[in-house]
């Protein structure tokens, strides 16, 4: 029988992130908050399993918005888009807060506490190979769509984090991931910045870098393909 696989590391890992993000002096906090629950995620997805699924991705989702602000306000912007970044993250800050003081939260926690392990014969990592499959197959290859990419980039974390489980090398998922990674940041600022709406001139440089970045990672598209092929 092969060794079961405990969540227990990372369900500590979560009780206390939300713990410093309640507080609200470290945005670390907040990060680990997403962290934790995405490779919980990841372990559930890797099992089959659904219960609690819901409740990561509640905690994920109100913790993502706060996150990309963080990352975005550490950049040199215009102080007019600097000031209504700063807005948002406080009307964003507050709804976390709200969440993070509901029951549920540490409800969450405590479900994961009292979940027990993957077994051998539950693990499958067919379901997120399948995932990754079906967005690289989306990608147009000879104009790739940031969109496309962003989404890729997506889909191939959970397969890094499940071969972390594991104990499984995930280097080249890494790379995969970091050949994408400039491009990710890229598309939430333009998102962003068009939310904003009062820079036209900048929205307009960021989409002709997002399609710049697009056309640079088309080349590493065959090498995530033979690693999700290797994978399987």
């Amino acid at each position: 029988m092969g060794r079961s696989i405990a969540s227990s590391a990372w369900v500590r890992h979560l009780r206390s992130a939300i713990l410093v993000a309640r507080r609200g002096e470290d945005p670390e906090g907040v990060h680990q908050v997403r962290v934790a629950c995405r490779r919980l995620t990841a372990w559930l997805d890797l099992g089959r399993r659904r219960v609690g699924r819901d409740d990561l991705k509640w905690l994920r989702d109100v913790a993502g918005p706060v996150r990309d602000l963080d990352v975005l306000l550490a950049r040199d912007l215009s102080p007019p888009m600097h000031r209504w970044l700063v807005a948002q993250w406080k009307k964003e800050r507050t709804v976390l807060e709200k969440v993070l003081e509901d029951p549920r939260a540490l409800a969450t926690v405590r479900l994961f506490e009292n979940m027990g392990p993957l077994r051998s014969d539950e693990i499958d990592m067919k379901p997120l190979l399948d995932k990754a499959d079906k967005a690289l197959d989306a990608v147009d290859e000879k104009a790739a769509h940031p969109h496309e990419l962003h989404i890729l980039r997506r889909k191939l974390r959970p397969i890094r984090y499940a071969l972390e489980w594991q104990k499984k090398d995930s280097k080249k998922i890494v790379e995969a991931q970091d050949s994408l990674g400039a491009l990710s940041d890229a598309v939430i600022l333009h998102r962003m910045t068009a939310e904003w709406g009062k820079d036209k001139a900048l929205e307009r440089e960021l989409a002709l870098q997002l399609r710049a970045l697009a056309r640079a990672a088309i080349p590493t598209l065959p090498a995530i393909r033979a690693t999700l092929k290797a994978l399987r």
